[in-house]
């Protein structure tokens, strides 16, 4: 008999280790659940945390005189961060040209109220230059805001006229061609 019931009690405590086991189980699943939702809830709080700290960026174009005696300048693009409390990080922007020429810069930081002014060539003084072949193409500018939280991209045009004769004439002006959107 003394047999019969340490059996019974070896069954009942293996049951009971049974259903402890099903229970951590139920209970590793609900953990898990509520970690993916943590996650999901910190990467939310990050992204409204990077939206509303977005950089605010535009930019224009135009010719800084080169006094060599020479009628040339450099040919520059000017981003400004009109934001009024928050810095752009980790800049890049290019440019493509006509004629096939591609520039590139980078900057680490610009802050609120802050101009970078990006060089692009040296032309010939308006109403000379930029030649047709020197003409631009398009221009991109990268950023993220200031924690590197959000990246965003925006694309500019390089404006021109039309000349009476049906020729191109091309300026040094830009406009942005889209809104900065998240890349």
């Amino acid at each position: 008999m003394l047999l019969v019931a340490t059996s019974g009690w070896t069954i009942l405590g293996a049951l009971g280790a049974v259903v402890g086991g099903i229970g951590a189980a139920i209970g590793g699943g609900a953990a898990w659940r509520a970690a993916s939702a943590s996650r999901a809830t910190s990467r939310d709080a990050m992204e409204a945390l990077g939206l509303a700290i977005a950089p605010t960026l535009t930019g224009e174009g135009g010719v800084a005189p080169i006094r060599d005696g020479r009628d040339t300048g450099t040919w520059e693009t000017r981003i400004f961060n009109v934001s009024g409390q928050f810095a752009a990080s980790s800049l890049q922007f290019e440019a493509r040209f006509q004629d096939g020429e591609r520039v590139a810069h980078e900057l680490e930081r610009l802050a609120p109220g802050d101009v970078w002014n990006v060089p692009l060539r040296v032309i010939g003084m308006p109403p000379g230059g930029p030649l047709p072949r020197e003409a631009g193409q398009q221009a991109v500018l990268r950023y993220s805001d200031e924690r590197g939280i959000l990246r965003y991209e925006q694309e500019f045009g390089f404006l021109g006229r039309q000349n009476p004769d049906g020729s191109f004439a091309p300026s040094v002006s830009m406009a942005a061609v889209s809104q900065a959107i998240r890349i």
